[in-house]
């Protein structure tokens, strides 16, 4: 189940957020509104389905709420979390670099 949340939350990073009109143009910000309303509801979607998975890992993995070991699980699924929201902050910077080099 690990795996299948690092899967969900790498489709975040696939592809940035706002790209260039053109390879050397101006980034296309004409529907940004819509492009970070769209992006926004996808990792909102992909929150439920970790939540889910979570919800079931617990029944699974016959553990109560208040075990430390579930708690040391729920900190291991925050920071998986954590990083692939600091994945996702960098990829208009690689992008940019990219188009540069």
């Amino acid at each position: 189940n690990v795996e299948a949340m690092n899967n969900i939350m790498a489709k975040w990073c696939d592809y940035p957020l706002y790209e260039r009109k053109e390879k050397r143009g101006l980034l296309n910000l004409d529907d940004r509104a819509a492009m970070l309303e769209a992006r926004y509801n996808l990792i909102k979607q992909d929150g439920v389905k970790i939540q889910e998975i979570v919800v079931t890992n617990l029944t699974l993995f016959k553990a109560t709420e208040d075990s430390d070991h579930w708690r040391n699980y729920l900190d291991y699924v925050d920071d998986m979390i954590l990083m692939a929201s600091l994945m996702l902050s960098n990829v208009p910077l690689l992008t940019s670099w990219r188009t540069l080099n």
